[in-house]
Order: C-alpha cells, then structure tokens, then sequence
C-alpha cells in the first residue's frame, strides 16, 4: 500500500540588498494590492482566487540579513474551492512585479502522480513516499514564466523526493535494490521530472511505522555536526537500515547504477562518538511515539509521570532562555523512575530525550542546581537524589547533565568519577565540572563547538 505524501516547500522573502526603508502599508493601500495580486492570478491562471495580505516584505540589508526595510507585501492565496491548497505570493513595490508560487503547487502534483504511478509498478513491498519540490534560497518564488500551460519537462525547479521500504535490505539484495532505483530514475525522467534527488531508504518495520517521528527526532540536531542530525548518518550507523541516494539535473542523470550501490554498501561512519549517541536517539524517538508526537509535559503526565512541585525550576538554559526543569518520577515496570524533562516556559519539550539520572529506583530528591557558564556557552544542571541499589540500600548518587547549542549532553565517565570521589553537594559538582571538564573528550568537542559558534 502507498501513502501518498506532498509536501512543498518555500520560505517567501526577497534577496534584494538594499536599504528601503518606509512605515509600511495603511488599509486601502493592502486592498488595492490584494486586488493587483487577484488580477495578476486571474489573468495569468484563467481561475478564480482568493488572497489574503499576510504581512510585510522585508529586503534583505546590510548588518540585517532577517529582515531589512519595507519592500512590498506578502500575502497567501488558494483556488476558490480549494481551500485547503494555500501559496504564497509576493508583491514588489518598486517596479509593481508580482511573484505567485501556484506553479510549485501544480508542478509538483503532476510530477507526485508519476511518481506514484512509477513507484507503485516498481515495488511489491509496503513504501511510503514524499515529494517536494526544493525552496530557492532566500525565500524566492519560483520563475513567473511557468503556467497551466507549461509542460512539466520545462519545470526548471528541482524535486526532492524520499521513498520508505519496509524490508530489511542485506548486502547480496543491494545490486537487485540499485538496479529498481536506477530504472526509476530513468522512467521519471523518460515522463518529464528532469530535476530530482531521490533518496530511497530500506528500514525495519519499527522505523518504516515511525518514520515521521523519526524525521522529527533528527530535525532537532539538523545542522549541528556532532550529533545525528539527518536520515543519512541515522541508517548508516544501524545494522538494519539502508539508504543511498540518486540526482538528476536539467534531464542528465548523475548517478549510475554501480554509484546507486555503493550507497547502500556504504555503513557504519568511523566517528565512534555518533556512534555512542545513537542510543539516546532511539529513546528520544521512543518517547516521540509513545507521545504520539505530542511533545509537551502535558503528555508524560498523561503517561504516568509525577511532577516533583516542589522541585520545578524556572531557569536560563543556554541557547534558550528561559526553560522549565522538571523534576519527577514514572512507575515502570512497578519500580519508580527518576525523570527529568526540560520546557519552554507554555511546557513544550526542548529536547525529545528522557533525561534520566539513573536506573535504580528512585528514593527522594536532595538538591537540583543550575549554573550558567556564560563565558563557555553551556549551562550544567546537576541533580543529587537517594536511590535503592540491587542490595536494597539506600545510596546517594549524583548527576550532570551540559546544555548547548539546542542539544543535551551526559558523560558517563565524568559522572562515574563524580560517584566514586563521592562529591554530593551543588557547590562541589559545579566545581568539579569547570575544573575538570577538559579532561573528558566527548565533553571538551562538545563545548569546543559551542565556543565557536558564540
């Protein structure tokens, strides 16, 4: 069975570098624009539409790169009757060009039917599928050139289109796998999609019934280079899960069928520290599923979690601002577990991972502390709780948890030397950490980058 998935893409500003600067539009003025946009949709669709103003268009200046001085409006539109099928529209008011991205909507619905249609001839296994056509930098629109009329061989725009397979792939599979990818890359472009980038993934069945959830998990590091941050460095640290990759452009295929392969062949990246991450990324995409997605304390409650009232702190975590810690314990499997979730201030998560201290029932909590090395870009949180051991007696133990750069670390090494020298008050932890966090290595490249980057 195929689910169908379209999804199209843009960011809608304007790469203009200079320095216009005005009060921006009163109300006759937006109407009169709104009407210029229906106009020029009308004219150039042969539809009826209907537009809304949204906001202002903001060039692109010196020393300003988000959002510079008034250069026009920005509003967003859909086909009478389709009123769930909105795009984005842009209005310039310097020379009165009007861009509109209806030609990314149709083109990539007529490219998604053969897609599906190439897809669905070519596998007998379950797959999911997306298709997108790729947002021009900047935010711009695409050409005003291309209308109803406009064969999709003329589409300039690039598609990026990810296919699912729920199958385990072995290595005596993957010429059979790369010979199916490679003919329909060549039947896509045969029926006129002369730009794509496919990337064709083989996952488990957990992975191929969660794969948004997965998506979403590894969005969150999108970009940051020392953590999982994307689909390809997720499968190639997993044993049963395989991905490779093909591109076209302006109808020249860049990939043959012996490149197709040696993607999926390519596996297990030397960078042993991703690989000792991939286990707090299972659990945050544990927690996102059994969540259903939903990612806010509201929900752990739901689940089972008890709050620590006394022990929420309203703090600054670097990189956040202000942030909620909070402090609990969830009943599994009978025995309490100690939990702790960080929040926005409205109680969405910041982080998808179950951050928990230790794995031994949960006693009571002594202290919760947070400091703010403002000179080091990172914030410790450090937690000292009794907990009963296997021996049934009660032990203090302590931890550390580093945030920066929108991500969460624990070193094990650190926290078992932390243990064994028995250092149990906030003060002391805090201490120890600035004095002797260079001598732990997956700390020091994770702090290392965060002083770079401020």
């Amino acid at each position: 069975m195929t689910v169908k998935n379209i999804v199209t893409w843009s960011l809608f500003a304007v790469l203009a570098f200079t320095l216009i600067s005005c009060g921006g539009y009163n109300a006759k003025q937006k109407k009169e624009i709104e009407k210029l946009m229906l106009d020029h949709l009308a004219k150039k669709y042969n539809k009826e539409f209907s537009v809304t103003i949204t906001d202002n268009l903001h060039s692109i200046s010196l020393g300003n790169p988000f959002g510079g001085g008034i250069v026009g409006l920005k509003g967003e539109a859909h086909v009478l009757g389709e009123e769930g099928k909105t795009f984005q529209v842009q209005y310039f008011e310097q020379n009165g060009i009007i861009d509109d991205g209806y030609s990314t909507m149709f083109m990539t619905e007529r490219a998604e039917q053969i897609l599906s249609e190439t897809l669905n001839a070519a596998y007998n296994e379950p797959l999911k599928y997306e298709i997108a056509t790729f947002g021009k930098p900047f935010g711009l629109l695409p050409s005003n050139e291309f209308t109803l009329e406009s064969e999709l061989s003329e589409y300039t725009e690039s598609f990026n289109i990810e296919v699912y397979v729920k199958k385990i792939l072995h290595p005596d599979e993957y010429k059979e796998a790369s010979d199916k990818i490679d003919l329909i890359q060549k039947e896509l472009i045969h029926r006129g999609m002369n730009n794509f980038f496919i990337t064709a993934v083989y996952l488990n069945d957990y992975d191929f019934a969660n794969i948004d959830h997965i998506l979403a998990v590894l969005n969150n590091y999108y970009g940051n280079a020392f953590e999982i941050d994307d689909l390809f460095t997720y499968c190639r640290l997993k044993d049963d899960c395989k991905i490779t990759a093909a591109i076209a452009d302006n109808g020249e295929l860049q990939n043959n069928r012996e490149s197709i392969e040696e993607g999926f062949a390519q596996h297990r990246e030397p960078d042993a520290y991703k690989l000792k991450k991939l286990p707090y990324i299972m659990q945050e995409i544990e927690t996102r599923v059994l969540f259903g997605g939903d990612m806010r304390i509201d929900s752990a409650v739901k689940h089972g979690y008890t709050i620590l009232e006394d022990a929420t702190r309203k703090e600054s975590l670097h990189s956040y601002g202000k942030s909620k810690i909070y402090n609990g314990f969830q009943a599994v499997d009978g025995v309490k577990k100690h939990r702790l979730y960080l929040t926005d201030l409205e109680g969405n998560l910041l982080f998808d991972q179950i951050l928990e201290p230790f794995p031994l029932e949960f006693v009571d909590l002594r202290a919760i502390g947070v400091k703010n090395e403002k000179a080091y870009s990172y914030t410790t949180i450090a937690v000292v709780a009794d907990y009963r051991d296997e021996h049934n007696n009660v032990v203090t133990k302590s931890s550390v948890y580093l945030v920066s750069n929108r991500s969460v670390e624990y070193n094990h090494a650190l926290n078992e030397e932390l243990n064994r020298l028995g250092i149990a008050s906030l003060k002391d932890i805090f201490t120890f950490v600035k004095e002797n966090k260079d001598d732990y290595r997956e700390w020091m490249r994770f702090y290392k980058k965060s002083y770079n980057q401020t």
